[in-house]
C-alpha cells in the first residue's frame, strides 16, 4: 500500500509527464473548489458521488503572490492505492468579482472555473482531489481539502 509520500512522488511524476515543455512545478495556496454538483455533500469536505452521470467542479485558483491566473486547469484524484488520474480539465475564465475584492487585484477578475466531467469512467474509491493550473511560465498545483468518493 502506498502512503502520502509516494503518492506525492507519482503525482510529481504525473505532472512532469504532462508537461511537455518541462515547465517548473510550483505549489499554491491560493485556490478554492466552492462546489461540487452531482455529489451528495458529506461533512467535513467529502462528497458521495453515485455513479449516474456528470459531475461539475466549480471554484476559482490564481497566484497570488503573482496576481496570474492559469490559462487552463485539470483536477486530479489520488487514492491511497497510487491510481492518479485527470478527472477533469478546462478553461479559467469564468468572471469572479468576490476574488477580486478579496485580493484587491483586477487581474483575478477571470479566476474561475466551472468543469464538467462523466465521471463513470474512473474506478470506486476515496479520492483527494489538486487543482494543476497551466501558467504562462510554470503549472501551479494547488491541493483542496475535499475528498470525493465514488461508489
Amino acid at each position: 500500500m502506498l502512503n502520502s509520500k509516494k503518492i506525492a512522488v507519482l503525482f510529481f511524476f504525473l505532472l512532469t509527464a504532462c508537461s511537455p515543455d518541462q515547465k517548473p512545478i510550483i505549489y499554491l495556496q491560493s485556490c478554492a473548489l466552492d462546489s461540487i454538483q452531482g455529489a451528495k455533500s458529506v461533512p467535513p469536505n467529502k462528497y458521495l458521488f453515485e455513479r449516474n452521470g456528470s459531475i461539475s467542479f466549480n471554484g476559482w485558483i490564481a497566484d497570488i503572490p503573482s496576481y496570474q491566473v492559469p490559462t487552463n486547469l485539470k483536477i486530479m484524484a489520488l487514492n491511497k492505492q497510487g491510481f492518479v488520474a485527470v478527472i477533469a480539465s478546462g478553461n479559467v475564465e469564468i468572471s469572479r468579482p468576490d476574488v477580486v475584492e478579496v485580493f484587491q487585484s483586477a487581474s483575478l477578475l477571470k479566476s474561475g472555473y466551472k468543469l464538467v466531467t462523466d465521471i463513470n469512467k474512473i474506478p470506486n474509491g476515496i479520492y483527494s482531489l489538486q487543482l494543476v493550473g497551466n501558467y504562462r511560465d510554470y503549472i501551479g498545483v494547488c491541493p483542496v481539502s475535499i475528498i470525493l468518493e465514488i461508489i
